[in-house]
């Protein structure tokens, strides 16, 4: 992606947001029909879903995780291509995988269900990255993003711009592993002096205990929170690191990026330019504006290469209309991405706290990998750091090898951390099918 691609993104995006709320609903059921008639015509799963006499969006059935996955061939655009290709280049190269240098091959992190795999054009990944920077930053510059490793692929083509204009260099940005320990992770931000900060919401909060208790004083002037609800006290926590830094949230997800972000009231504005989301019910009917959803209907309007059009996200939303702060567009409250840190016993009274949704990316390596063998897991922390590990397997298999690899990957993971890790066991118990509505909790500790 050259560096005039670049400056159209950065045009588009400031423009949409100039534009009167009249003009803006027309540029958005622009990107619908185009992103519907390009799918009806080069997706063999969406000519057999689309009706012919199709008028809005509505019209259109839902697709759920399970029809993606089972279609999965049939959604993407280019006949050359297909699943077995993907996830063989997926399991080769996960930091970097790509299909003919035109597309990032990417793992959903499975924060609200099983992950899944997909195909995001590179150029279009880049230019949904830089929408995203500019609106949620205001264009301050230098953004270590504590991430998982796939999205790598979008900051190194960041890192990439570096030398080649002003503009470049404004959105250049270091990606760190989440993977890594606390203590590395707040050496590099020290390291770095960056104006911003992005990363899961209660790894932020590790972080910043880390930076203040080794002293660091880093310049941070906006840190944004992603993957989990943001409390005030997670704020205030957070600040207790960082004290000039503004404090917000974004509701983004793997499949499209960044869906909302905050405007200066706390209220999350939905990139209308790039997404739509819709609130419906477990049957999936669209509800109104105030009532809280069941689950979330996604349309991405930039993905050709497997247009997602109305798929089913287990977020629960309120969707609003409306706000003092000027913005035109709808905002939403986000329910249900909640990520309680779990802390194993250290030395004496010490406690080691861990981000819940950074051991599900380092599960959801290998269960990605693995995931002709088990379809499911759970992750439950007992006294003494004794791990239990419910799996799920997909027979016929070998349940104790399979064990063994996420026994020793488990062990690794939390050693790396400085966890003294107990027994790691497999459990007679099948993971836990949550009640209509609720939430599965994946990874939590109780006290035995």
């Amino acid at each position: 992606m050259n560096i005039f691609s670049c400056l159209a993104s950065f045009i588009e995006t400031v423009r949409f947001q100039q534009l009167s709320r009249k003009q803006q609903k027309k540029i958005i059921e622009k990107k619908q029909k185009e992103i519907i008639n390009y799918a009806k015509n080069n997706s063999e799963y969406y000519k057999r879903i689309i009706p012919d006499n199709w008028e809005k969006l509505e019209d259109i059935p839902p697709t759920t995780k399970q029809m993606w996955m089972d279609n999965f061939d049939d959604i993407l655009t280019d006949r050359t291509i297909n699943y077995n290709r993907i996830w063989n280049q997926y399991k080769s190269d996960p930091d970097n995988a790509t299909i003919d240098g035109k597309y990032a091959v990417v793992m959903t992190s499975g924060t609200t269900g099983a992950p899944i795999i997909l195909l995001r054009d590179k150029d279009e990944f880049v230019r949904d990255g830089i929408s995203d920077f500019i609106r949620a930053t205001k264009f301050r510059s230098g953004i270590p993003i504590i991430t998982k490793r796939h999205y790598t692929i979008e900051m190194e083509k960041y890192e990439g711009a570096r030398e080649q204009s002003w503009l470049a260099r404004k959105i250049a940005s270091t990606t760190l592993n989440s993977q890594d320990s606390y203590e590395y992770l707040a050496e590099q931000i020290n390291k770095y002096k960056p104006k911003c900060l992005g990363g899961y919401t209660s790894e932020l909060k590790l972080i910043a205990a880390k930076c203040k208790e080794l002293g660091y004083e880093v310049p941070v002037e906006m840190i944004l929170c992603s993957g989990e609800n943001l409390t005030e006290l997670d704020k205030t926590e957070i600040s207790k690191a960082f004290p000039k830094a503004k404090v917000c949230s974004l509701y983004a997800s793997t499949e499209a990026s960044t869906i909302a972000t905050e405007c200066k009231l706390g209220h999350l504005h939905i990139n209308e330019d790039r997404v739509k989301i819709e609130p419906v019910d477990l049957d999936f009917n669209v509800l109104p504006y105030g009532e809280r959803s069941d689950q979330t209907l996604l349309t991405v309007y930039s993905n050709k290469i497997q247009p997602m059009i109305r798929y089913a996200l287990g977020d629960k939303i309120v969707l609003h209309k409306g706000c003092p702060c000027g913005c035109k567009t709808d905002w939403v409250e986000i329910q249900g991405r909640t990520s309680d840190i779990v802390y194993f016993d250290g030395k004496g009274d010490e406690k080691i706290g861990v981000s819940p949704l950074t051991m599900m990316i380092n599960m959801d390596s290998y269960y990605a990998e693995g995931v002709e063998n088990f379809s499911d897991y759970q992750i439950i922390i007992h006294g003494g750091n004794n791990v239990e590990l419910r799996l799920a397997f997909i027979e016929p298999c070998d349940h104790e090898a399979i064990f063994k690899d996420v026994q020793k990957a488990t062990i690794d993971y939390l050693s790396s951390l400085g966890v003294e890790v107990g027994e790691v066991y497999l459990s007679d118990v099948p993971p836990d099918i949550p009640a209509p509505g609720k939430k599965k909790r994946r990874i939590y500790r109780v006290d035995d």
